[in-house]
């Protein structure tokens, strides 16, 4: 049914840095959680810097991480985050920074 033990919660993401190698001009990382979508401004290095507050509902098991071109038409690069394993929705203050892989969707990259 969608339904689990955490209330709906606001989460604050840093989207820092995305590195690959490849001939994209720019890029940009969408983050989709249920409903919810936030993306961030195109870079052409790939450092982005961007704060995202994302609000995530009771019920939402999975957080979808896209590395986009900077239209955001194609996606390069996917992952999907637990928002318990992975985000650490049960520690009280989550976690510092960690680095995860993506998976390559396009082969421009």
């Amino acid at each position: 049914i969608g339904v689990d033990k955490f209330p709906d919660t606001t989460l604050v993401i840093v989207v820092h840095e995305a590195l690959y190698q490849g001939t994209v001009a720019a890029t940009r990382v969408r983050l989709l959680a249920g409903d919810h979508q936030a993306v961030t401004d195109a870079d052409a290095r790939g450092r982005f810097n961007h704060p995202i507050l994302m609000l995530v509902e009771q019920g939402t098991e999975k957080i979808s991480v896209d590395l986009t071109d900077a239209a955001g038409a194609t996606v390069l690069a996917s992952l999907a985050l637990d928002v318990v394993t992975d985000l650490g929705i049960r520690r009280k203050f989550g976690f510092r920074e960690q680095v995860f892989p993506m998976k390559q969707r396009h082969r421009a990259i």
